[in-house]
């Protein structure tokens, strides 16, 4: 009996060649689910990136309404006031006048 006979080592390089395929493809098995896995790692941590943003947008959005309701407000306040003090430089110029008169009435 021949230790290295065709069939022997036939059968051996096969078993080494399945055993090295077997190898290859648990290994391509295992990187490819590293990938997957850093993939979705990788989406998830985008996902609530992308949410943080919506939620400062959200929030910024709310703070610039609220100011510029705020603006409006003191911009019709100031149209007021502005109108007020027309009136009363009005009502001051007329009493100048009213004193001027008086005073000339006296004199």
């Amino acid at each position: 009996m021949e230790l290295f006979s065709e069939g022997t080592v036939g059968g051996t390089v096969g078993i080494i060649l399945g055993g090295l395929a077997t190898k290859l493809i648990a290994y391509r098995s295992r990187k490819e689910e590293l990938f997957h896995q850093e993939t979705e790692t990788i989406r998830s941590e985008l996902r609530s990136d992308i949410q943080e943003l919506q939620n400062n947008l959200h929030t910024l959005s709310t703070d610039l309404d609220q100011w510029k309701e705020k603006y409006f407000l003191l911009r019709e306040e100031n149209s007021a006031l502005s109108l007020r003090c027309q009136m009363l430089e009005a009502e001051v110029l007329e009493l100048r006048n009213t004193l001027e008169r008086r005073m000339d009435e006296v004199d």
